[in-house]
């Protein structure tokens, strides 16, 4: 199902009294932008909803658009069917250019929040929304009963090894379901990126080995956000590049998958 929060949100831009409305809005959907606030990078966890007018204009053509709106139905049945199943609705908001566009919200009724943003990246708002309703599956898993998830207080108590795991299970669902994506595309990063990756590959993988039994969200951070700081991604005087563990976790699982399929993957422990 496909929860549309962006026409509202407009709306309560242009009122007459704006601010009011806008205050509304937000009290009547805390839940759901707290629980983003929670998931989201540390230093990016405001979530300030954009108010320029010709940016809203265009998200919210596209929030309404049936041709872009259906493919997204299409990805969570395909996910679904695949095994990644927890994911009950894809909540849309307008995007502010920062942070990933699609957030897992473990014990938020399944859902995935869709950052959407002004102008089309295909391929990478697929990939991430699939990205995003496989670690649904996978971390609905390490929610306490009538917890709120916080993805950066879980890295404190699972290991690395969870989180690699999960992140290996995104990658094959998304080549799994874009099935003309290549790998390169769904790290997205160039072939050149994508072939000193590979050249790399033993270097990355000794200094992951490493980490895997490791708890902390500095971890996490290190190995599967992009975006997080570069001084965190320096180990003995590697630096390793923003995909790195992204490459490393979907050819660790690959022999799994391949023994147990995605659905049979889906439901081991690592």
């Amino acid at each position: 199902m496909i929860v549309d929060l962006v026409s509202p949100w407009v709306t309560a831009v242009e009122a007459k009294d704006s601010a009011s409305a806008c205050r509304e809005f937000r009290a009547r959907h805390a839940g759901i932008l707290d629980a983003i606030r929670r998931q989201r990078l540390p230093h990016l966890a405001d979530l300030p909803l954009p108010v320029e007018p010709d940016r809203l204009r265009l998200i919210a053509a596209r929030a309404a658009d049936q041709g872009w709106l259906s493919p997204l139905s299409d990805l969570v049945a395909q996910a679904s069917a695949l095994g990644a199943d927890r994911c009950q609705s894809v909540i849309l908001l307008p995007g502010n250019g920062t942070g990933d566009p699609a957030e897992p919200l473990p014990g938020a009724d399944g859902a995935v929040a869709f950052l959407v943003e002004p102008r089309p990246a295909d391929i990478a708002e697929r990939a991430a929304l699939l990205v995003a309703i496989t670690s649904l599956t996978r971390w609905d898993r390490l929610q306490p009963r009538g917890a709120e998830w916080n993805r950066w207080q879980a890295a404190q108590e699972h290991p690395l090894r969870e989180w690699i795991y999960t992140a290996g299970l995104s990658m094959h669902m998304v080549l799994t379901v874009l099935a003309s994506v290549e790998p390169q595309q769904a790290l997205g990063v160039s072939r050149t990126a994508f072939a000193r990756l590979r050249q790399r590959e033993r270097v990355f993988a000794a200094l992951l080995e490493r980490d895997l039994d490791r708890t902390g969200a500095g971890l996490v951070m290190r190995w599967l956000l992009p975006a997080a700081p570069a001084s965190l991604r320096i180990i003995d005087g590697v630096t390793l590049p923003p995909m790195a563990g992204y490459y490393l976790a979907w050819r660790m699982v690959s022999n799994r998958v391949a023994r147990a399929g995605l659905r049979g993957a889906m439901l081991l422990s690592v």
